[in-house]
């Protein structure tokens, strides 16, 4: 029989595959930190995943519940029912919402919660399992039954014929509740009030009894849903809950009633009504308090996503009624994790606190400050005119979060890179608005970071160009479609081959060769840099063992320079990879240098520093590229176990027209050596360049002018003529 199509197949759990890390570190908080009791199963109806506050609701630790089902907590006729439940719904694709359930317990005594069973799709829509929230209302149930009793307690009492004996037991019962009990006839005038109704309504004489309260000076608002609840009640002989305030601003409390008929006979009509009330101020403080914090952020007080993405929703809507703008603006805190690595995150949580406030100052009343987490905010501003508004608000945003911060004594410097998207289409979307303000964040970065990037169309479709190049990208490894071409390092002492720098190719089969300029940032952001590093890494080596025999035994062994990004760095197993690159290919550890750019080694301090130390412990050197270009300082360079120091181009290019740019190359040049460093200028294009560099004491050299970026078989040609020289010259000599 032939497989099931995919889309047909059942999926478990466990062949999902979560990608993108951020949604794993919101899916963890929400788990881990949410008050509702959250769980996840499969299609056998076993957890997979639950929250702390569900684990807590069952006595256990989150991870002690992964694998059971409720056949293991729960007695077998509750736990055959709940599986029935999952299996419809898995079934038939539709939710179980706001079921009220009897929860029995081997062990325990019964609770009641009320369930909401939802199936559980992954990215394709195909159902793998259920998720659910259950919310315990063990406590409501309690007092409306307890309220029922009282009830039914009174009417006995009040038919009975030893009404004296059994009035006494009773009022024992109800004096001592907790609970407010009173008793209104079909006139809505009080009958009884227990001791807990009379201390509620201040009423210490008993002077309620016999008037309504309407004549007790009742306020009106309350009396609007008090005496509506009555009269329904005893109209249609149904209880009722009824949840009503008194008081204001800190004096503000609030109760909850269950109401039950009177009835003079078990199916009679209602004669009156008994209620019960306690005061649930706190609880309701409590509840509000998580209302707040679910659409809120912990850190900032600012609204988190949840409640942005309803706000801008609303936005829409109301643009469906008035015409007018509403713009998005998504800001992202450019080099933030240098502040946490550096100042540590105490500072940094500080200063992201800051930042709300400023954004907040910036903002109209009207308008909505949100955080997103980590170091991305968005604003909201509702009722637009003109664009020009919106570049305005951009423009202070910019200038606002650039002013100096101040932590401790310590001034701390940020930018920020800002992306708009304005719309006067009321079914935009909110999603899109987002996703649209997101792309255009990220092209202010591409383009110096500091400023704000309005989006158009035009940037939309570069993006799903982007995802297009994104996917094929993917498989381009798998495809045979990379390869290297090698860039000779030259020794301004004497003009010879010192080294080669490895620089990967992409060979399209529709666009053609592609330089790493133009994919190498998307494969950092698609997770794609650590197999295709891994594959620089091995192949360098391997290409490298192959060209030894064209070098003089009697000389310096080449070597070869690998790129290493910042990502490669993070992977717990990039120092195992390069060791194995190296025993594969028989290479000498001293023949490898690993580069990595000084934005990198910055932005990834404690980690990169491990990594390298462990590297370099191997043997391997380590080369700090595109020197100058970053925030690197001399404290940094002591800090990393650097060999290499290369110059960058952009100050080669100025070597023959600035003086001061000489300057800073003779005293790089200077510093590198005192830290017995070697020098190589990247870029070398002219031959005024060279003599410079070579006059400033600079050791190696690579650029154009030298020798251009080649295939191997073009380097092997240019080695061995080289060695053919060298060896003339010796025999000569």
């Amino acid at each position: 029989m032939s497989e099931l199509p995919t889309s047909d197949r059942p999926v478990r759990v466990g062949e999902v595959s979560v990608g993108d890390e951020l949604m794993r570190i919101a899916f963890h908080n929400m788990l881990e930190y949410a008050a509702e009791a959250i769980y996840f199963k499969d299609l056998d109806s076993r957890f997979v995943a639950v929250s702390r506050a569900l684990a807590t609701m069952m006595g256990r630790e989150p991870h002690e519940l992964v694998g059971l089902t409720d056949f293991d907590i729960f007695t077998d006729e509750h736990a055959s029912a709940a599986y029935a439940d999952e299996q419809r719904v898995i079934a038939t694709g539709i939710p179980l919402l706001d079921k009220e359930e009897r929860e029995t317990w081997p062990d325990r005594g019964d609770t009641w919660v009320t369930s909401n069973k939802r199936p559980l799709r992954d990215l394709d829509g195909r159902i793998i399992g259920t998720f659910g929230i259950r919310h315990d209302i063990t406590r409501t149930v309690n007092a409306e039954r307890e309220a029922m009793s009282a009830a039914d307690a009174l009417a006995l009492a009040l038919a009975h014929a030893d009404l004296s004996r059994v009035e006494a037991q009773l009022r024992t019962v109800l004096d001592t509740s907790a609970d407010a009990i009173s008793l209104y006839d079909a006139n809505l005038c009080y009958q009884y009030m227990n001791a807990a109704a009379m201390r509620m309504t201040q009423d210490h004489t008993g002077e309620a009894l016999g008037r309504t309260d309407r004549e007790l000076g009742r306020d009106a608002a309350f009396l609007a849903i008090w005496e509506s609840a009555l009269t329904g009640v005893l109209a249609t002989g149904v209880g009722c809950s009824v949840d009503f305030s008194v008081g204001s601003g800190r004096d503000l409390r609030w109760f909850a009633s269950q109401l039950a008929p009177q009835r003079e006979s078990e199916h009679g009509t209602p004669i009156g009504v008994v209620a019960s009330t306690r005061e649930v101020t706190e609880l309701k403080r409590a509840q509000s308090k998580l209302a707040h914090q679910a659409v809120h952020d912990p850190l900032t007080g600012l609204a988190n996503r949840v409640l942005l993405v309803d706000r801008l929703t609303q936005a829409l809507l109301r643009m469906e009624r008035q015409a007018g703008k509403v713009a998005l603006l998504f800001i992202d805190l450019d080099h933030f994790k240098v502040i946490n690595d550096t100042h540590g995150h105490d500072t940094g949580d500080r200063l992201l606190v800051e930042v709300g406030e400023r954004l907040t100052a910036i903002a109209r009343r009207l308008d909505t400050v949100a955080r997103f987490g980590g170091d991305e905010f968005v604003l909201l501003c509702d009722r637009l005119t003109t664009d020009a508004d919106v570049r305005v608000v951009a423009d202070r945003v910019v200038r606002a979060i650039a002013e100096p911060f101040f932590s401790h004594g310590i001034e701390l410097n940020i930018t920020a890179s800002v992306g708009v998207v304005v719309t006067d289409d009321p079914y935009a979307g909110g999603e899109n608005l987002v996703r649209d303000a997101d792309a255009a964040m990220y092209q202010a970065k591409e383009r110096g970071r500091d400023h704000y990037q309005f989006f158009d169309a035009g940037l939309r479709d570069r993006a799903v160009a982007k995802n297009a190049v994104g996917w094929e990208l993917a498989k381009a490894l798998e495809r045979g479609q990379f390869r290297l071409e090698y860039q000779p390092v030259v020794s301004l002492r004497d003009r010879s081959i010192v080294g080669i720098e490895a620089l990967i190719r992409w060979d399209h089969p529709e666009r053609g060769t592609i330089p790493p300029s133009e994919f190498i940032a998307l494969a950092e952001s698609r997770g794609l840099m650590v197999p295709i590093g891994h594959w620089v890494l091995d192949e360098a080596c391997r290409q490298l063992v192959q060209w030894a025999p064209l070098r003089d035994p009697a000389l310096k062994p080449l070597g070869v320079a690998v790129n290493v990004s910042g990502r490669q760095l993070r992977g717990v197993d990039f120092v195992s990879a390069v060791r194995v690159a190296l025993e594969r290919n028989d290479l000498a550890p001293s023949q490898l240098c690993l580069e990595i750019t000084e934005t990198a080694m910055i932005e990834e301090t404690t980690e990169a520093r491990e990594t390298l130390e462990a590297v370099a412990a191997l043997g391997v050197h380590i080369a700090l590229d595109d020197f100058g270009t970053g925030y690197s300082s001399l404290a940094h360079l002591r800090q990393f176990p650097v060999d290499v120091l290369k110059i960058d181009r952009s100050f080669v290019d100025r070597l023959e027209t600035n003086d001061r740019e000489r300057q800073i190359v003779a005293a790089v040049t200077a510093m590198a050596h005192v830290l017995n460093m070697i020098v190589i200028a990247e870029g070398i294009e002219t031959v005024g360049q060279l003599t410079q560099l070579t006059a400033l004491g600079c050791d190696n050299a690579q650029g154009y002018l030298l020798a251009r970026p080649m295939r191997p078989e073009a380097l092997e040609l240019l080695l061995r003529a080289q060695e053919s020289a060298h060896v003339a010259s010796s025999g000569a000599a």
